[in-house]
């Protein structure tokens, strides 16, 4: 019997949204030049809330959020 629509949505979207952050935050990560070998993923919601001002900072995070929900939005349509 497959899944019904509700039960799908009921966890694609918060698992849709979780992705997108992350996808959000790696894409603006490699945007403003920061992976290293060092690429710690636990520190990045403090380097964008300590520069959440910035305006290089938040045009790479609103290109990451736009290609986030789109993968996102692709996978839960898929």
């Amino acid at each position: 019997m497959p899944p019904k629509r509700g039960t799908i949505l009921a966890l694609g979207i918060p698992v849709g949204i979780v992705v997108a952050f992350l996808i959000a935050s790696v894409v603006a990560w490699i945007y403003l030049g920061l992976p290293s070998a060092k690429f710690d993923i636990f520190k990045m919601p403090a380097f964008f809330w300590y520069y959440r001002h910035d305006p290089v900072v938040l045009k790479a995070l609103a290109g990451g959020a736009l290609v986030g929900i789109i993968i996102a939005g692709l996978m839960l349509w898929w």
